[in-house]
């Protein structure tokens, strides 16, 4: 799951609050973009904006696996 662009993606995406309301993802990667990278290795995500934070939770909560959460510069 992505922030945004997802069909610009070279691999199946989705963006984080386009799977509201569904819940069949055994496993899930979560790609975090560079200001939601950034606050998440401080340990910081309560700082990200509402709406962000939001969309994030909404990612995070669909997995009923594992849910890895990657560094968008990994893919570059």
């Amino acid at each position: 799951m992505v922030y945004s662009n997802a069909s610009k993606r070279d691999f199946k995406a989705k963006k984080w609050g386009e799977c509201k309301g569904e819940d069949d993802f055994i496993n899930t990667c979560i790609i975090l973009n560079k200001t939601t990278y950034g606050l998440y290795k401080k340990g910081k995500l309560t700082e990200l904006a509402n709406r962000t934070k939001n969309k994030l939770y909404v990612a995070l909560s669909r997995t009923r696996g594992n849910c890895y959460l990657v560094d968008e510069k990994l893919l570059e």
